[in-house]
């Protein structure tokens, strides 16, 4: 009983540990990009920028799903004469952008296109980072207070 509840205790530490690892290793990089495109941009593009940031659609995607919104982009991009790099556009797709990309035509246009896409999903995994570790910890609550409740239970025996 005992390695049965320190595995169902384990599992969502294992999840914060790991969302919290990717954060801290991230975290400086993602300053400085964000920096470096802050200064490369018109007031209207920042704007823009967080738009993007503010349309990401966090439903999980199958991969089927991804790969008919990757083909979906990808006959956009040719149609709009946008080259991005392989990483940028499966950036895009992982963020979901499924609502549309041409609002965001200026910053695919732009001459650090890649960079700021970059930025925007390492923001993004940021986000989705701390939504496993609230996930996780609201487990790991539900595992104690019923743990807690049992010992109750055998305290009133």
């Amino acid at each position: 009983l005992v390695a049965v509840v320190a595995h169902e205790i384990n599992t969502p530490l294992g999840v914060i540990k790991a969302a919290i690892g990717s954060m801290l290793k991230s975290y400086g990089s993602i300053l400085h990009d964000f920096t470096r495109i802050m200064r490369s941009m018109k007031a209207r593009e920042l704007v823009l920028f967080l738009r993007l940031i503010e349309s990401v659609n966090k439903e999980f995607l199958t991969s089927k799903e991804e790969r008919d919104l990757k083909q979906k982009f990808m006959a956009w991009f040719a149609a709009n004469n946008i080259i991005l790099s392989a990483a940028s556009v499966d950036y895009l797709v992982e963020m979901n952008l499924s609502g549309g990309l041409e609002k965001f035509l200026p910053l695919l246009k732009h001459n650090r296109c890649d960079l700021i896409i970059k930025t925007a999903h390492s923001i993004f995994m940021h986000e989705k980072n701390a939504d496993h570790i609230k996930l996780a910890s609201d487990k790991a609550d539900k595992i104690i207070f019923a743990l807690k409740s049992y010992s109750r239970m055998n305290q009133s025996d």
